[in-house]
C-alpha cells in the first residue's frame, strides 16, 4: 500500500476517489470482517471537503464491500467542527474513558453510540433501537469501561490507568487561547486545529519526529456557541515552550466569528448503503414489505420534517461548572425568567467536584436557544 501511495503521489492521483476507495477497502477485506461500518468524514478537517465527494467515496466503498460479500454501510459525519473537546494522544484516551463512564462530550458520545449500534445491528443482535439501548446500558452499568480495561490488559498495558486516568502525566507547559471579542463562533477550520496539535508535538511533522503523548488541545467553545471577550476558547498543552507559543498563534487563525447566531451541521449527516445510496420508502411500500430477510439490516427508520411547523422544538444543554451551593437554583432561574418549559434535569458531579447539569427543554427557535445559552454562561 505504501508503494502504491508513493506512486499516486508522483502521478498526482492522491485525490483519486476510486484509488482511495481501493486503498481503504483492501485492508478492510483483508482483515476478514464480514460486516463493515465505515466512517466517512466531511468538512474542513476531512480528506473530503464537500458532501458530494464524500458521498461518491462512500458509495464506491460500499459497492466494493457488497460485491465482495461483506455487508457494508457508510455513515457520513461532520468534520467541520472538532469532535468532542480533546485533540491529542493521552488527552483523547482520557476523553474516551470519560465517555465510557457517561461523562464525555455529547457529540462524541452520539457518534460512538451510533457506530456501535449499527455494528450490533448488522450482526443481527436486535433491532436498531434495541441495539442503541444495549450500548447505552453498557455505558451506564460500567460494562463498557470494564471491556476497555480488559483490552488494555490483554495487550500488556496497565489497566489501572483506565480506572484512574489522573495517572496520565500532565504536560509541563500549558497556555490558554483567549477570545479577543464577544461574538458567535461561526466556523472553525478543523484542519488547522489538527495542524496545531502537530505543532505541539501530538503528531509527526516528519518521519523522524517523536510523538509527545502529553501534547494536545482542549476546546471550551466550538462552532455555534457564543463567547464573551476574555473567555478561554481553548487550552493547549506541550513539553516545549516555543512549540506552545507557535501553536497558540496558529490556532487563533482557525476561528471565524459572527454577530448573528449560527447552527452547526449535525454530527451525523447521512447514511450510504448498498445500491443507490439513500432511498426513502413508505412503510407500506411493496418493495419494503417483500424485502429479503437477509437484507433487512440495511433498513433505517426515517420520517419527514415539515419546516413550516409552528410550535416548540426539543433542545438540550449541558452545563459544566464548579460545584457550589445554589448553582442549580441560579441556572434554573434563567429558564424561569425566559418562561421556558423544562422537561428534564439531570445533575451530578465528577471526581474533581465539577458539577454537570443536563437540561431538557422546549424552545421556539435557535435565537431563543442562543439567548438561554448566553445567559447561563453569565451565571457566576
Amino acid at each position: 500500500d505504501k508503494k502504491l501511495y508513493a506512486l499516486r503521489d508522483v502521478t498526482a492521483t492522491v485525490d483519486s476517489i476510486p484509488l482511495i476507495a481501493a486503498s481503504i477497502m483492501s485492508k478492510k477485506l483483508a482483515s476478514g470482517s464480514d460486516k463493515i461500518v465505515l466512517d466517512v468524514t466531511v468538512g474542513s478537517g476531512a480528506f473530503m471537503k464537500n458532501a458530494e465527494d464524500a458521498i461518491q467515496l462512500a458509495q464506491r466503498m460500499v459497492e466494493i464491500g457488497e460485491r465482495a460479500g461483506r455487508q457494508t454501510i457508510a455513515i457520513l459525519t461532520n468534520m467541520d467542527v472538532p469532535l468532542g473537546v480533546a485533540v491529542g494522544n493521552d488527552i483523547e484516551v482520557i476523553e474516551a474513558i470519560e465517555t465510557l463512564q457517561g461523562n464525555g462530550p455529547e457529540d462524541f458520545e452520539e457518534i460512538c453510540v451510533e457506530f456501535a449500534s449499527q455494528m450490533l445491528y448488522l450482526g443481527k443482535i436486535a433491532d436498531l433501537q434495541e441495539c442503541r439501548d444495549m450500548v447505552y446500558d453498557a455505558i451506564e452499568t460500567g460494562k463498557g469501561i470494564e471491556k476497555l480495561a480488559e483490552m488494555v490488559k490483554a495487550q500488556g498495558g496497565d489497566e489501572s490507568y483506565i480506572y484512574h486516568p489522573e495517572k496520565f502525566e500532565e504536560a509541563p507547559y500549558q497556555k490558554k487561547l483567549i477570545a479577543d471579542q464577544s461574538a458567535y463562533i461561526s466556523a472553525m477550520d478543523t484542519e488547522k486545529c489538527g495542524k496545531t496539535a502537530v505543532i505541539l508535538g501530538a503528531g509527526r511533522e516528519t518521519k523522524e519526529s517523536v510523538i509527545d503523548p502529553k501534547a494536545g488541545i482542549r476546546f471550551y467553545f466550538k462552532t455555534g456557541e457564543y463567547v464573551e471577550k476574555g473567555e478561554v476558547l481553548a487550552e493547549l498543552y506541550a513539553s516545549d515552550q516555543e512549540k506552545l507559543k507557535d501553536a497558540v498563534k496558529y490556532l487563533k487563525t482557525a476561528y471565524q466569528y459572527s454577530d448573528a447566531a449560527v447552527t452547526p451541521m449535525e454530527e451525523i449527516i447521512g447514511y450510504v448503503t448498498k445500491g443507490r445510496g439513500i432511498t426513502i420508502h413508505r412503510t407500506d411500500c411493496t418493495n419494503i414489505l417483500h424485502f429479503p430477510e437477509s437484507e433487512r439490516a440495511r433498513l433505517v427508520p426515517a420520517e419527514w420534517s415539515d419546516c413550516k411547523v409552528e410550535g416548540t422544538f426539543a433542545a438540550k444543554i449541558s452545563v459544566y461548572a464548579h460545584n457550589r451551593v445554589g448553582l442549580l437554583v441560579d441556572v434554573s432561574k434563567v429558564f424561569t425568567d425566559e418562561n421556558i418549559d423544562v422537561k428534564s434535569i439531570d445533575v451530578r458531579t465528577d471526581k474533581k467536584d465539577q458539577a454537570i447539569l443536563n437540561f431538557g427543554f422546549d424552545v421556539k427557535n435557535k435565537e431563543q436557544l442562543a439567548k438561554i445559552s448566553s445567559k447561563i454562561k453569565n451565571v457566576s
